[in-house]
């Protein structure tokens, strides 16, 4: 391929461009705390994808749906929070699976969290709000991205449990004085609607 020297130029701005933003989106400054309150909410549905900020992603393409931002109940009965977590109001947001849309049932969906700079980090420690209710066979898996590769399950799976916000506290000790660390919750709904599990204050 042939570029003149305006070409040339012109590549080099756009990609000099896109590795600035590339590397703004990474976490260099602790403590990081992501409650989700900018975030819009979304409606539960396996068509329409549910957009996140922040370097955020739904793993699109990858899993069965997405996270969704809401406020208040999950329109599920009897399972998923009322509130959330931080600042713990009924007008306050989170992440959660909706399980009673036909594309969860018993599907995968991928959570990723911006990458995170642990270069000067000697002890990085992970701490996180769940809510996990309901008779549904789901859980909640958390893997982590170091040293290029996924080391699946830091954390042993979550599961149903009480109709509270919870809070776990996790040991990156593995990913200490890293460059390049990302975070994954894999939830995993069972073949019932009262599965339905959320995240906050991260």
């Amino acid at each position: 391929m042939h570029f003149s020297s305006t070409g040339r130029h012109l590549f080099l701005i756009l990609f000099c461009c896109v590795y600035s933003i590339q590397m703004s989106a990474q976490v260099q400054s602790f403590p990081y705390v992501e409650d989700f309150e900018k975030f819009n909410t979304c409606i539960p549905n396996c068509i329409v994808p549910c957009p996140l900020l922040n370097a955020w992603e739904n793993a699109a393409g990858l899993d069965d749906f997405d996270w969704i931002v809401n406020k208040g109940s999950t329109p599920s009965a009897q399972t998923g929070p009322s509130f959330d977590a931080l600042p713990g109001t009924s007008s306050g947001k989170y992440l959660y699976l909706e399980s009673n849309v036909v594309c969860s049932r018993g599907g995968e969906a991928l959570l990723l969290s911006p990458e995170f700079d642990f270069s000067t980090v000697n002890h990085p420690v992970l701490s996180f709000s769940y809510h996990a209710f309901g008779l549904g066979e789901g859980r909640i898996h958390l893997d982590m991205w170091v040293a290029g590769t996924w080391q699946r399950d830091v954390i042993e799976p979550i599961k149903g449990s009480e109709n509270r916000w919870q809070v776990r506290h996790v040991s990156l000790l593995s990913a200490a004085n890293s460059s390049a660390v990302r975070l994954r919750w894999r939830g995993i709904t069972g073949p019932v609607e009262t599965c339905d599990f959320a995240l906050d204050a991260i």
